[in-house]
């Protein structure tokens, strides 16, 4: 049923249905580091709490792949403002 109501709002609309495709794009862009982010420093806080050690190692890795999650949503910043 969804995709006929889509199909039928594209026929009818279509630079709506463009500007709205384009923003479930740019959910899905933003919304996946974002969440990255979220369950590492999630998982670092849960093992922390249960009182259990992070290699110096692990922590690094996990902070170099939250900067890396970081400059993702920086960069489609940037791109928004351009």
């Amino acid at each position: 049923m969804t995709k006929k109501i889509e199909a039928q709002t594209a026929a009818v609309h279509p630079t709506e249905a463009a500007a709205g495709a384009e923003s479930m794009r740019l959910f899905h862009d933003l919304n996946q580091p974002l969440n990255s982010i979220k369950m590492i420093s999630g998982g670092i806080m849960y093992l922390l709490n249960q009182g259990k050690r992070i290699s110096d190692e692990e922590l690094v890795g996990c902070m170099k792949e939250i900067v890396n999650q970081t400059d993702a949503v920086a960069e489609i910043i940037k791109k928004l403002k351009s």
